[in-house]
């Protein structure tokens, strides 16, 4: 595996993390104040217990999850801390649902690329932060050069109307 100087990662949105902090700031307070407060149901803090660990995951997928890549292959951090590696030349499909998300497609495996994708060349702002074009574009190049004039039927457009 070639170590480059010029990997770029992806990242979720800040947003991951401060809705995490403040929903866990939120619910502390309120579990302390129903411990105080005599006569609080025992469900209570069952619920407040369950709002403050979907703000641990939250900050924690902020924190841990990661896609780096290179002109050569990227690496999927999950939320685990689990790093996957794989060359370009492994992607066996693109999935692109318009105005949602694109995954990479691994044998059995999807990585979601971009999530909200809104047909913009930057997702600043939405789930993931970076240039993820740029990563679907070295995955396009491996296709076209792996099935020639054939890739397209590699890359599956999802368009759902309601």
């Amino acid at each position: 595996m070639t170590k480059l100087n010029n990997k770029k990662t992806l990242r979720l949105s800040k947003l991951f993390l401060y809705v995490g902090l403040f929903g866990n700031v939120f619910f502390a307070f309120l579990w302390f104040v129903s411990v105080r407060t005599e006569g609080m149901d025992i469900l209570f803090h069952i619920i407040y217990g369950f709002f403050e660990l979907i703000g641990l995951i939250l900050m924690m997928s902020y924190l841990i999850y990661s896609i780096t890549y290179d002109d050569n292959e990227f690496t999927v951090r999950n939320i685990l801390g689990i790093k996957h590696t794989y060359r370009y030349d492994q992607v066996t499909g693109i999935e692109i649902e318009k105005g949602k998300q694109t995954k990479l497609v691994i044998g059995k495996k999807k990585y979601v690329i971009d999530f909200f994708h809104i047909g913009t060349r930057v997702s600043v702002g939405e789930a993931i932060t970076g240039d993820s074009w740029e990563l679907q574009n070295y995955a396009f190049q491996s296709l076209k050069q792996r099935y020639g004039n054939d890739y397209k039927k590699y890359i599956k457009y999802i368009t759902k109307t309601s």
